[in-house]
């Protein structure tokens, strides 16, 4: 429904290795689970202790699934593996309503080192298809995956999909070549399933068009890698 004013959402963040005097945290919240589209981002000055008390002003009416970073990550080249993140009880919605004011939204920060994993289900090893239209898959993290890429290798001439200009194909060393896919995401950011298009008539991204591009009789091999919401990317397992 559209939007008739402004709630507040607030809470308690708990950081148990403390926050740095004159630094900064953010608290995120989006309407789509951090799923899709940019979230919108608070940032708040940190004193020293393990207690940071923030209040959100937000359009409503509206749900939102709230996290936090403890630090300045409104620019998310700002992210680093390791950082300290947290979400208010695994993503559930936290419905505000115009005017109205949600209190003991709280919960705790960690730092986040583990890479996230991903597998493809729509292709099994070893079998022949004659069609590709859709790659898809599921991928998982203990926070949330933030960005998945692809690398499809032609082994029978021993080639990489890139697609720039007229070439699509091209031999190199930088194995697998991972290249960044707009696939759309289902589920919750901490087990997704995951769906990148790769018809001829789709738009988009790297592997738009990919099927269009396959030989009849050559053997291609397909990898995924996953990076979460900090960065932390994915050792990607042997491709199928």
């Amino acid at each position: 429904c559209a939007f008739s004013g402004v709630g507040h959402i607030s809470g308690v963040i708990t950081s148990p290795e403390g926050f740095t005097a004159g630094g900064t945290a953010t608290v995120a919240a989006s309407t789509l689970a951090f799923l899709g589209g940019p979230p919108l981002f608070f940032i708040f000055a940190t004193s020293s202790g393990t207690i940071l008390p923030y209040t959100l002003s937000l359009q409503a009416p509206a749900t939102y699934s709230i996290v936090a970073v403890g630090a300045d990550v409104s620019n998310d080249t700002q992210l680093t593996p390791g950082m300290s993140i947290g979400v208010y009880n695994h993503y559930a919605p936290v419905a505000v309503a115009a005017g109205s004011a949600v209190s003991n939204i709280s919960f705790s920060l960690a730092p986040d080192t583990a890479p996230p994993t991903s597998r493809i289900t729509s292709i099994v090893n070893g079998s022949t298809i004659t069609a590709l239209s859709v790659i898809a898959g599921t991928a998982a993290d203990d926070v949330g995956v933030g960005e998945l890429a692809l690398a499809v290798h032609d082994l029978s001439a021993d080639q990489w999909w890139l697609p720039n200009g007229q070439t699509r194909w091209i031999s190199t060393t930088t194995v697998p070549l991972f290249l960044g896919v707009n696939a759309v995401f289902t589920g919750t950011p901490d087990a997704v399933s995951w769906r990148a298009d790769a018809a001829p008539a789709s738009q988009g991204d790297a592997f738009s068009g990919l099927s269009g591009f396959l030989t009849k009789g050559h053997q291609y091999q397909v990898f995924a890698r996953a990076r979460d919401f900090v960065r932390n990317i994915e050792t990607p397992s042997a491709g199928v």
